[in-house]
């Protein structure tokens, strides 16, 4: 992630980077799947606290013929500590 915020009350300031990974079920009627994400900060403001926080993103797709329809929250965790 890059600090491109333009306030810094609007996000972390913070360098970061961090493994990714994506999985996918493509069955006859439905889809599932899930994005999975860690970041740790490497960079960026030192009065700010480090970074270390994961995320996962996954979907529910039921296909009925031409028309489909699912679910696909997030769900963040920020760890303490904040170093790998």
């Amino acid at each position: 992630m890059f600090p491109t915020v333009s306030r810094e009350a609007l996000g972390q300031v913070k360098w970061q980077a961090g493994p990714a990974a994506v999985g996918v079920f493509l069955g006859e009627k439905w889809l599932f799947g899930a994005f999975p994400q860690h970041w740790w900060s490497f960079a960026g403001d030192d009065g700010r606290p480090a970074i270390n926080q994961s995320e996962i993103q996954y979907f529910v797709i039921r296909v009925a013929g031409p028309l489909a329809g699912g679910h696909g929250p997030d769900h963040h965790d920020r760890l303490e500590g904040g170093q790998r």
